[in-house]
């Protein structure tokens, strides 16, 4: 084997292996992006809907409680509260 063709299927690996990684984070990237939000921003919309009724009623006891439920699902996904 001669070293043209050795640098040619090093170069062709590399090439394979930069594209693989590029389309894995394109497809991480897309997911990320594709959650639901909400007009404020919100990502647990359904547990800050419920925080939105509850703070139209002026029950501020029953919100910290709702307040807690959001806080733990965005910790436990990784979100943003």
């Amino acid at each position: 084997m001669n070293i043209h063709s050795l640098l040619v299927k090093i170069a062709a690996t590399a090439t394979v292996t930069a594209m693989a990684a590029a389309i894995a984070f394109s497809a991480s990237d897309k997911k990320e992006r594709k959650k639901d939000k909400d007009e404020d921003g919100h990502t647990l919309t359904a547990l800050w809907k419920v925080q939105k009724s509850l703070d139209e009623a002026d029950q501020p006891a029953k919100e910290l409680e709702q307040l807690g439920k959001i806080i733990s699902q965005a910790e436990s996904r990784h979100l943003p509260w």
